[in-house]
């Protein structure tokens, strides 16, 4: 009895361990660490990473590698973006510093509201003590949510897509504004209302609803009409 315990012990173990490894392997967690590559991030020069819904959003990805380092040939560095909430036509993917890239291109992939922008560095050999900072900006729907997110993700890959360390992403989180409603009694004519030269609208960049008219025996409070 105490023989087939043990049997059933050690079975559970093995089960559990290849359990876990299947699971690691099933959610790409190994971790890839190259010797050559120093540094591999998406950043913001400013650390700025909440922004206003219709505000534009510049950042950089950057690769160094040690000063001792092989050369690194035939590498790629993929940047994607996703489409949702981003003014189409206002992102831009800068190119690389003279003689660090050999192509560019910039694709969308998918359809505006679940597809990503793609951009895809052809780069040319690296030599070790070597760094590579890479601009991109985009604007956002001035219609987009509180609290939206947009997580950018950049890839350093070989020429066979085999990726030369993980990918390193970054996320930037949209605010809108909550619209504000303040209250004013005042005389108005219907040339005041309308007008757009010197109104009080235009001066104050609000908007004027007429919501009736003032109550002559309380003068604090509006009538019904």
């Amino acid at each position: 009895m105490k023989k087939a315990k043990k049997i059933i012990a050690v079975l559970s173990l093995v089960i559990g361990l290849f359990a876990f490894s299947f699971g690691a392997f099933a959610n790409n967690e190994e971790i890839i660490d190259n010797p050559h590559v120093s540094r591999f991030t998406v950043y913001q020069q400013d650390n700025k990473y909440t922004y206003l819904a219709g505000e534009q959003i510049l950042f950089h990805t950057g690769i160094s590698t040690v000063d001792n380092a092989e050369t690194l040939t035939g590498s790629w560095l993929e940047i994607r973006v996703p489409r949702l909430n981003i003014v189409d036509d206002s992102f831009v993917a800068s190119d690389l510093s003279a003689g660090s890239q050999i192509s560019k291109t910039v694709t969308r992939e998918g359809t505006a509201t679940d597809g990503y922008f793609v951009v895809r560095y052809e780069l040319q050999p690296i030599a070790g003590g070597v760094s590579i900072d890479v601009p991109i900006r985009f604007t956002t729907v001035t219609a987009t949510p509180d609290n939206f997110q947009i997580p950018v993700t950049a890839s350093f890959v070989d020429k066979d897509q085999q990726k030369l360390i993980n990918d390193t992403s970054v996320t930037f989180t949209i605010k809108t504004i909550k619209p504000t409603v303040t209250k004013m009694v005042g005389t108005f004519t219907s040339a005041s209302l309308t007008s757009t030269a010197g109104s009080w609208s235009q001066l104050h960049n609000q908007l004027i609803q007429h919501v009736g008219y003032v109550q002559e025996d309380n003068p604090n409070f509006l009538s019904e009409d």
